[in-house]
């Protein structure tokens, strides 16, 4: 698996989805990536000449480090809906807007658009990953960029993607250079919420074996995500410091 699967879904990032099911009520919804065709190599990066003098709010995309391929971005205002102005990068990564008013608070979107639920076991960027709020301004410096994300993490969960859960859900790897807390959130068939629970902090799983919510679910197929949201008092899921998930996993109970 590779940073061309990654390229693969930064080809239907285009379409991402405005408004959907959002439990948080942060009006981003549940939209999340799926796997395509792996394309065919791209072009070498060529080297990054700075950003437009009248950017107001600048950034950058990576894929563990490196250049991500060409990839289209959102931005919202911190418990607002998403704006309908994208950007798209370079093949380095770098993108900027130039329509956010200078003091404006925002947040950038990673999101390709796609509501599918996973089928391979192999993906490795987040379906969707929300940046902290950064305020806008004029004339920002134009090498360095004002925010940065790295959207690479391969999270192999537990549950596999089709099996049959013992109760206990989780991932076995965090996202790196991220200190964020994680959760498990259970949907039904129909995408519907059922329930989440925090994995405890120093642990990659939690065990759902005695939780009331998860042992009173009739048998049958559901869906699971991995959330993910900044470590700090007071931070919540959908909030306006960083947060994220996988897409959606089935699973049978």
């Amino acid at each position: 698996m590779s940073q061309k699967k990654l390229l693969a879904a930064a080809l239907v990032a285009g379409t991402a989805v405005l408004a959907g099911c959002d439990p948080t009520g942060a009006g981003l919804g549940t939209t999340l990536p799926s796997v395509t065709p792996t394309p065919a190599a791209t072009a070498t990066p060529v080297a990054f000449l700075g950003f437009p003098s009248n950017a107001t709010l600048t950034g950058r995309v990576t894929f563990n480090g490196g250049a991500p391929g060409v990839l289209d971005l959102e931005y919202k205002t911190p418990g607002g809906n998403r704006s309908p102005v994208t950007a798209k990068t370079d093949a380095n990564g770098y993108f900027s807007w130039d329509n956010i008013a200078a003091g404006t608070a925002v947040q950038v979107i990673w999101d390709d658009g796609n509501k599918a639920a996973v089928t391979t076991a192999d993906f490795n960027v987040p379906g969707i990953f929300v940046s902290d709020a950064i305020q806008a301004k004029s004339g920002p410096d134009k090498m360095n960029p004002m925010v940065n994300m790295d959207i690479q993490w391969q999270p192999n969960p537990t549950p596999a993607i089709g099996a049959t859960a013992n109760g206990t859900f989780g991932i076995s790897s965090v996202i790196a250079n991220l200190n964020a807390k994680y959760l498990v959130s259970i949907f039904g068939s129909d995408k519907s919420a059922k329930l989440t629970v925090e994995i405890p902090a120093g642990s990659t799983t939690v065990s759902l074996a005695s939780n009331t919510g998860y042992t009173g679910l009739a048998a049958g197929d559901y869906f699971y995500q991995i959330k993910f949201f900044k470590n700090e008092s007071g931070a919540t899921f959908g909030g306006s410091n960083f947060y994220g998930s996988t897409k959606y996993i089935p699973f049978k109970k």
